[in-house]
């Protein structure tokens, strides 16, 4: 709507964020679930998906959509201060890249502070920083975002993926 109406109307959406899900599930059981992502990539929306909030191997007990394989989905796993994954899940070819996620600092009731963990900080702060690039004053991204958008989000996807910082942790 937003690009048929020259963005009268709707919203210029980049990025989702996927903070649930379904641990242990095959990704061929839920094919309609998996080529969800794809069509959003299609229309230029990237979406963050949220793993496991337990120490498993995603690539050997699936997980969704984590586990799904769309080239449109970033898959993010829960780090600490020290880029170290402590108790989320991983995998070598379902778990994209990792960000913070444990001991996050977040508001509490009654005007307080306290921390919290889980993946779903990880996921959120990742969907963050797809729309923080498409916010980047960079007029050939916008040109492309509007006539290719499936496009744009590769672009931003890639620069993501070659922008993290390699940890052993996270091989």
């Amino acid at each position: 709507l937003y690009e048929q109406t020259n963005g009268a109307k709707g919203a210029y959406v980049v990025a989702t964020n996927s903070s649930w899900g379904l641990n242990n599930a095959d990704p061929l059981n839920a094919p309609l679930w998996c080529a969800f992502y794809d069509t959003l990539g299609l229309s230029g929306i990237l979406s963050a998906a949220s793993t496991a909030n337990n120490d498993v191997n995603i690539d050997v007990v699936g997980d969704l959509p984590t586990g799904c394989s769309s080239e449109y989905m970033v898959s993010v796993t829960a780090t600490n201060n020290a880029d170290v994954r402590t108790f989320s899940g991983y995998g070598q070819t379902t778990v994209d890249l990792g960000a913070p996620g444990e001991d996050v600092r977040t508001t509490a009731a009654g005007g307080q502070y306290t921390t919290t963990s889980g993946t779903s900080f990880a996921g959120p702060a990742t969907a963050g920083a797809i729309a923080l690039a498409y916010s980047a004053p960079c007029a050939s991204l916008a040109a492309i975002s509007h006539s290719d958008p499936a496009l744009a989000a590769q672009m931003v996807r890639d620069a993501i993926f070659n922008g993290v910082d390699p940890v052993s942790n996270l091989t």
